[in-house]
């Protein structure tokens, strides 16, 4: 997963007590469900696994999936569905 290697280079770079804070798209937006059918979107678990942060050195403080109300470009009446993910770096 392309993302996979984002998120680690980025955890490498977070200082003891600091925070990684990631958020992306948990599907495709309602109204373009059919035009991104054959894109798998990744789960909030899958993601946290992917990061590979050893427990005892990182904590989890946000692993959480947010729906949010919006309009689509053609006006539509919609919602996007994120993925948030807030860990801190303990030593």
């Amino acid at each position: 997963m392309p993302v996979e290697r984002i998120i680690r280079s980025a955890a490498a770079a977070v200082a003891p007590g600091g925070v990684l804070l990631f958020v992306g798209h948990a599907q495709s937006p309602s109204w373009k469900r059919q035009a991104h059918a054959d894109v798998r979107f990744p789960t909030a678990d899958e993601l946290l696994a992917a990061m590979g942060l050893p427990s005892p050195d990182w904590r989890v403080e946000v692993r959480e999936s947010l729906r949010t109300e919006a309009t689509g470009p053609d006006g539509e009446a919609g919602f996007r569905v994120d993925h948030v993910l807030r860990v801190r770096r303990l030593r």
